[in-house]
């Protein structure tokens, strides 16, 4: 099962650590719970790589 999992991160499907999210002020953001690549909530249940998103406010670095 983990490797679909990685094959969806590779894909920009990712999976938020929802305990961690964070609303920014614009958007909603955190890390991905298989990749652990900083994310953004492009929709309802779609989370997309935070690179892709040039216009978002960078998150403070979890501690």
């Amino acid at each position: 099962m983990e490797i679909f999992g990685k094959l969806a991160c590779l894909t920009n499907w990712h999976k938020p650590n929802r305990r961690r999210v964070r609303w920014n002020g614009r958007n909603f953001s955190g890390h991905c719970l298989r990749c652990e690549r900083a994310i953004v909530r492009e929709a309802h249940r779609k989370w997309r790589e935070e690179a892709d998103y040039p216009d978002a406010i960078p998150q403070a670095q979890p501690r």
